[in-house]
């Protein structure tokens, strides 16, 4: 009788142990994307559009948070260009982005968490962009419509070591 109440104590151990959090999907942790990224590279469509100069190396994607309490993590979005005085300025500016890690499901089922960047064009088009960090660079991939065509987008950022400006 002892031995079968070792086995079946046993038993139990090894159903916990097979159900670990390790069957569990765990989020990026957020605390990776917080922070300035400078622009570093730009694609569009697989084809770099953007060559990366002294004004457009200005370019910044800025990830916060206003409190450890607050749930929506802010970003905001700020491309230069040359204009046609050779000024270098401001082109885009998006002020009202959020981030977010989402659930996600492929077409074959498999589920997956991703950190994304969504915010909405001045044509009211609504833009998702997967964040991934990659060592001191943070990935931006997604697709956008651009002069009414879907675009894929590809942009590298580098970390900023100094705080937001």
């Amino acid at each position: 009788m002892k031995n079968y109440t070792i086995l079946r104590l046993f038993l139990c151990m090894v159903l916990i142990q097979s159900c670990q959090q390790d069957d569990y999907l765990s989020a990026p942790d957020p605390n990776l994307f917080l922070g300035s990224w400078r622009l570093s590279s730009s694609d569009f469509e697989g084809v770099e559009s953007m060559e990366i100069s002294d004004c457009t190396k200005n370019s910044l994607l800025l990830l916060y948070r206003f409190s450890e309490n607050n749930p929506t993590s802010n970003a905001e979005l700020y491309d230069y260009a040359l204009n046609e005085m050779g000024e270098c300025v401001v082109v885009q500016s998006i002020n009202q982005a959020t981030w977010n890690t989402l659930r996600t499901f492929s077409n074959q089922g498999d589920e997956s968490l991703e950190t994304v960047l969504q915010y909405i064009t001045e044509q009211g088009e609504t833009v998702n962009l997967t964040l991934e960090r990659v060592g001191e660079f943070l990935k931006v991939t997604g697709n956008t419509v651009i002069n009414d065509s879907d675009t894929s987008i590809s942009r590298t950022y580098i970390k900023l070591e100094q705080e937001f400006p």
